[in-house]
Formats: C-alpha cells, sequence, structure tokens
C-alpha cells in the first residue's frame, strides 16, 4: 500500500493529476480489479499452447513483484483504471510481463531457487511451531491468520496475499524441522562497524521498516532511505545510491545524502 501511495504521489505531474492519479485512487482501483478477480478469474494465452490463469493470487503477486521491475510498476496505476472502465488487456498484458518477468530471476540462474526456499524456510519467522508436525503446525497457522484479520492485507484477501508472497505465510510449512543450533548472536551486541542501510521507497520485498530495524542492530549505522527506488537501490538511474555508498566505503562517511531525496519520480504510464 505504501509503494503504491508513493509512486502515484511521486509522478503526480500535472497531467497525472489531470487524470486522477493518486495513491487513493490506485489502492480503490485495485481493491475493485482485486475482488472482481476473486470472484471470476481470467485465462490468457501465452502462446505455444501455454496460458496464464490471472486470478486475485496472480494480481496480489503482481503488486509484490512488480518493484523488481519499476519500468512496469509504472503502468500499474493506468492498468488498473482502465481495468475499472471495462478495459482489461493492458491489465491482464502487465500481470503476464510481470509475471514471466520474475520466473526469469529463476529459471536462467540469477536467483537459485534451492537456496532461496532453504534460507526462507530454516531463517525466517513463522506464525507456527517448527517442531509440530505438519497438521499441528497447519491449524496453528489457519488461527495465527485469523487473529490477524483482513486489514493489514488489504486490498487483497488475507489468502490471495499470503499466496502471492512465494517465500512467507505457509510455504514452509511442510519444511522438515532442522535444528539450528545456538544462535551465537543471542545477547550479544553487534559489532561496531561501519554499517550503511541503503533502501527505497518503493521497495515492497523489503520495506524501509524493516531497513531500519536491520540498521539498529549495529551501533552507529547509517540509515538512507532514497525517494523513488524500488528492491535494489543501487539501480537508481541519477547514481546517487552508489555515490553514497561508493564515498562510505572509501571514507566511513556517507557525506552529503541530499540527492536521495531528489532522484526524480518514476513516471506513471
Amino acid at each position: 500500500r505504501d509503494a503504491a501511495r508513493h509512486a502515484a504521489a511521486g509522478a503526480a505531474t500535472a497531467r497525472d493529476a489531470a487524470a486522477g492519479c493518486s495513491g487513493r485512487r490506485v489502492l480503490r482501483d485495485l481493491a475493485t480489479v482485486a475482488q472482481a478477480l476473486r470472484h471470476r478469474p481470467v485465462t490468457v494465452p501465452l502462446g505455444g499452447g501455454r496460458t496464464l490463469r490471472i486470478d486475485e493470487q496472480a494480481l496480489a503477486a503482481t503488486a509484490y513483484d512488480a518493484a523488481l521491475a519499476p519500468e512496469l510498476y509504472t503502468l500499474l496505476p493506468s492498468a488498473l483504471r482502465q481495468a475499472t472502465a471495462g478495459r482489461a488487456e493492458p491489465l491482464l498484458t502487465l500481470v503476464a510481463q510481470i509475471q514471466v518477468a520474475f520466473a526469469g530471476l529463476f529459471s536462467d540462474g540469477t536467483v537459485s531457487l534451492a537456496l532461496n526456499s532453504a534460507t526462507a524456510c530454516r531463517d525466517y519467522p513463522v506464525a507456527y511451531d517448527r517442531a509440530a508436525p505438519p497438521a499441528i503446525r497447519k491449524r496453528q497457522f489457519a488461527r495465527a491468520l485469523r487473529a490477524a484479520g483482513t486489514r493489514p492485507f488489504a486490498p487483497f484477501s488475507p489468502q490471495a496475499w499470503i499466496a502471492a508472497v512465494g517465500d512467507g505465510g505457509d510455504s514452509c510449512i511442510d519444511w522438515p524441522d532442522v535444528s539450528r543450533g545456538d544462535d551465537p548472536t543471542a545477547g550479544a551486541e553487534r559489532p561496531a562497524v561501519p554499517t550503511l542501510v541503503l533502501e527505497g521507497d518503493l521497495d515492497t520485498n523489503t520495506p524501509s521498516s524493516a531497513g531500519r530495524l536491520a540498521a539498529r542492530q549495529f551501533p552507529g549505522a547509517r540509515f538512507v532511505e532514497l525517494r523513488n527506488v524500488a528492491h535494489t537501490a543501487t539501480d537508481d538511474t541519477t547514481g546517487c545510491a552508489l555515490a553514497i555508498a561508493t564515498r562510505f566505503i572509501r571514507t566511513g562517511a556517507t557525506g552529503d545524502t541530499a540527492c536521495a531525496r531528489r532522484i526524480p519520480p518514476l513516471r506513471v504510464g
């Protein structure tokens, strides 16, 4: 939700404003389309005899994964607006593009699916007891999900959002209980080593709140949030993040970080 608000607000040029582009409107449109796909999923051809089922989960995955491809993320507000007006083709095309782009991360070896799964299932916090049998874990998770309510997942249903985020929720619920051993950092202070955390305010994967938590673990760490930047901070087109990181490595100081607040907004299509 925050990423959608930031993207729309930051890109609110005169033309965008005239078209009614705002974070609030994007979230309303997202809720409208999510509800429609919840009840009436759509199947689109991909070519070569392949098809893609686009349902509420696929839309949720699009909203989550789009930050990995910011050039596609900027197309989401317009595609949603058109979908609410009866023109679904741009949105369906965008969902398919993002699904293919995300799948490509694993298929070309850029990201190891095995390592990603092992790390998530062993290290990430879960809403069930890892030592319990899978059947009990599932009951524990169901209770935790009910207790969380629907608001944290809006505008999607809890089930759609949980299913869309591949390394969270119940994705590891059948994973073997592997003893993690003693935590060598338990109760210990992190070393006071030079630490810099760069974070894009459009990152839906590792939000700024998580970046700040990470920075607070190291005494004297510096946290810099970059406006209008998504998951990989050093991908910003101005070179601001890379300049800050390079200066920090060379001198141990971030220096002037004003450029982080002046990165141009993404152009909403």
